[in-house]
This record gives C-alpha cells, sequence and structure tokens, in this order.
C-alpha cells in the first residue's frame, strides 16, 4: 500500500507494510520476533503505552530518497506479563521483543502458619498404631466371638429375673387379691366386734 502527496512538491511519499511476527513460549518469558528487511536500529522504535499496549514503529527512505517505507505495529500485552521488564534488540533485520511474565513470590513461612490447613482424613489404625498393638483380622474376629458370646451369656442369666418381673396382668391380679383380702379382714373384724358387744350386753342383763 502506497500513499502519494503529488499535489505537495517535495513532500514524502509512503508505502506502509506489515512485517512478519512470529511469537515464542518459553519458561518465564514471552518472545515476539518482527522481520524488519531494509531497516537499521535507529529507524525503529519500541513503546509501552498508559493502556498497555506493545507499540512498534519504523520507517525507512527507500532510494530515490523521496518514498518512505513504514509500518505500526499495536499488540496487547498480556496481563500475566511484567511491563516493567520489556526488553528489546536489533540484530540482523530482526527486532527481537523479550516479554517476561510476572514473578509470584513463593508464600512465607509466617503466611503459610497464617493459612487455614487443608482438611486431612484421619490415618488408618495401622498406620500410627504399635504393630505390637494392633489386632489381626483373626484375632479381630475371635475377639468379636468372644465379646458377643459373653453378651449372649449375660443375656441368658438375665432371662431368669426377666421373667420374674411382674407384668402388668399379674400386678393386677395381685392387687385384686390384696384387695380381696383386705375386705374379708375387715369383715372378720366387724364380725368379732359384733360378737364382742353381744357378749358384753348379755352378761350385763344377766348381772
Amino acid at each position: 500500500m502506497e500513499t502519494r502527496y503529488p499535489f505537495m512538491a517535495g513532500h514524502r511519499s509512503y508505502e506502509d507494510f506489515d512485517p512478519l511476527c512470529k511469537w515464542s513460549r518459553e519458561e518465564g518469558r514471552d518472545i515476539l520476533e518482527v522481520h524488519l528487511p531494509g531497516f537499521r536500529r535507529e529507524q525503529v522504535k519500541v513503546q509501552v503505552n498508559h493502556l498497555g499496549f506493545l507499540i512498534i514503529s519504523g520507517e525507512r527512505s527507500l532510494m530515490d530518497g523521496a518514498r518512505w517505507r513504514r509500518f505500526k505495529k499495536e499488540i496487547e500485552i498480556p496481563t500475566h506479563c511484567n511491563v516493567n521488564a520489556i526488553n528489546a534488540r536489533f540484530m540482523q533485520n530482526i527486532l527481537t521483543v523479550v516479554i517476561p511474565k510476572q514473578v509470584i513470590n513463593p508464600v512465607s513461612q509466617t503466611d503459610k502458619e497464617r493459612q487455614t490447613p487443608e482438611y486431612e482424613p484421619p490415618r488408618k489404625e495401622k498406620e500410627t498404631a504399635d504393630p505390637k498393638m494392633e489386632f489381626t483380622e483373626r484375632n479381630r474376629t475371635r475377639h468379636e466371638e468372644t465379646v458377643k458370646e459373653d453378651t449372649d451369656e449375660a443375656e441368658n442369666e438375665f432371662e431368669g429375673e426377666t421373667d420374674a418381673k411382674l407384668t402388668p396382668e399379674s400386678t393386677r391380679e395381685v392387687a385384686l387379691k390384696a384387695f380381696v383380702v383386705v375386705v374379708l379382714v375387715l369383715l372378720l373384724a366387724s364380725y368379732v366386734t359384733d360378737v364382742c358387744k353381744s357378749m358384753v350386753a348379755d352378761s350385763y342383763f344377766l348381772s
């Protein structure tokens, strides 16, 4: 693309071109190579504006001096890169721009202590217990069977006591019998009293 100004005598005419760009990524940095055939170092400018864009521009005159070739590239700098550490070098018609990545400071020991520890599931007993104190599967099974037999024997021992306990029905029968006994005692006492009174009255009249 060529821009000319024929109405202005002696004015430069510019030919815009888009240089070849090649990106490569290494550990800790991104590298941009811009191929600029025919350019010299003083004819190329590298800038970073306040919006976070890398601006690469340049211009050079052609053979007749009235025609110029120019270019301009605007590249947005990734957020993970360190803008203040960008550097560039020009060698053998290739502009190399190195864009280092941000260095994340390792967390200090104090910060680690302040952080909430992650949940760790409890370890199995075999990992921490003394091997001498561990139950093998066979011993554990025997232990469980022994505990079960002891439990069954204890239940059998208390079966007699459980059977001997009064049920609600037997409790009602005992209460009924006790009530009958009390009534009989009262009737007997009343009868004895009447007999005594009768005997006292007979002795009185006889005297």
